[in-house]
């Protein structure tokens, strides 16, 4: 059974009588724990197939099966169970809300799961000082480095033991040498919990966590190549 099986995705959008074609006919399967890449140029579709393999969007036509579920025949209430329970969310912004602390952050996939607010503390403290950041959970986003951020919200994304994380441009928001320790963080720890990846990104320096690097252009998954046989490992 694929995490992923994408099978023939079409999806458009329309602007009053113009309609715009974004991806046409993508076909794109990922194994369990596998790390998967995808690049290319921008508007090339790489947002938008990560917001349909996410339950974020719709896709017009075509089969997706998440971990052999499948998504089309779903209700809404069912997708968004989904989306909650087995998919955690990484973006390029961190989506942290200001007027919480760290802590709460990480706690807000839980609080919205039924858990109580202690039980949700305590879970989300464990996730916070296994990215580094115990010290910070009393700690605002405003108040922290965009590398702690990022931190944060991985911390967050796999605070409900999801089986699959899709991350929207991670390092787009932070230098090289906190691009590099955040991926690292990411890679080891989704390692070390089983759980299956796709990354959009631009940024080169980062395909060596990567198992497999999909490039998409003109709305489909083109090519793949592999990563260094050094990187991630």
């Amino acid at each position: 059974m694929h995490a992923i099986a994408a099978i023939d995705i079409h999806k458009s959008y329309r602007r009053g009588a113009t309609v715009t074609p974004v991806l046409t006919g993508v076909d794109f399967r990922v194994e369990p724990g596998e790390s998967v890449f995808l690049v290319g140029p921008s508007g090339s579709g790489k947002s938008t197939l990560l917001s349909i393999l996410g339950c974020l969007l719709t896709a017009d036509s075509g089969r997706l099966e998440i971990f052999g579920q499948d998504v089309n025949r779903l209700t809404a209430r069912s997708r968004s169970e989904l989306r909650l329970r087995k998919i955690g969310f990484v973006f390029q912004r961190f989506n942290l809300i200001q007027g919480l602390t760290a802590i709460d952050n990480v706690a807000v996939p839980l609080r919205l799961c039924g858990w109580s607010a202690g039980r949700a503390w305590r879970r989300a403290a464990e996730l916070l000082d296994a990215v580094g950041l115990a010290d910070q959970a009393r700690a605002r986003p405003g108040c922290m480095s965009a590398g702690q951020c990022q931190r944060v919200a991985i911390a967050r994304s796999l605070v409900l033991q999801p089986e699959l994380i899709l991350a929207d441009e991670p390092t787009a928001s932070l230098d090289a040498d906190s691009g590099q320790e955040v991926m690292a963080l990411f890679r080891s720890l989704i390692r070390q919990q089983g759980v299956t990846a796709v990354v959009v990104t631009h940024d080169p320096r980062i395909f060596v966590y990567a198992d497999r690097v999909c490039e998409m252009a003109d709305g489909q998954v083109r090519s793949r190549e592999q990563p260094s046989e050094s990187g991630g490992r």
